[in-house]
């Protein structure tokens, strides 16, 4: 049954992400049609529900509770599970809170700015690279004309 409703399931994230993506946040339209694409997907879970009954159990007490079930829950327990379902909701309103104030980066911006960083480390490296020979060559042309510049100087001792 997952790969089943999987389309409708990467539509809605899809619809989500797309809308967290200019402002980090999700308006009403955009809340409209991401509720839109939930309601299909419980349509199409129904459906999926629907043609299994035949094989399914439907033996449930009149509160909708299994009898085993019954028997475990306890207050506590109870308890225990409002409490994971509010924690849950608060987690929920956290992670909307979070990606409102610190909105998704856009990776694809940092790599091609990494890219052409790159590039042109790239192109200063064979720049370099490339003129090294010309340095070579200026720098043998130093060395000859000091040469001649020692060979044409007289040794004296004196100043001035």
């Amino acid at each position: 049954m997952k790969g089943q409703l999987q389309p409708e399931v990467e539509a809605i994230m899809n619809k989500i992400a797309s809308s967290m993506e200019n402002d980090g946040r999700i308006d009403s339209a955009e809340q409209n049609a991401i509720d839109a694409l939930v309601a299909v997907l419980d349509n199409k879970a129904a459906q999926y529900e629907q043609s299994l009954d035949p094989y399914l159990d439907k033996q449930k007490s009149a509160n909708g509770v299994t009898g085993e079930l019954q028997a475990q829950m306890t207050e506590g327990t109870g308890s225990q599970l409002v409490g994971l379902w509010n924690m849950t909701a608060m987690d929920t309103r956290a992670i909307k809170e979070h990606l409102k104030n610190n909105p998704i980066p856009d990776i694809a911006k940092d790599l091609s700015s990494l890219q052409n960083e790159l590039s042109a480390i790239k192109q200063n490296t064979k720049d370099t690279a490339d003129n090294t020979s010309h340095i070579e060559e200026g720098f043998k042309g130093m060395k000859e004309e000091l040469i001649e510049i020692r060979n044409n100087t007289k040794q004296n001792n004196s100043r001035g």
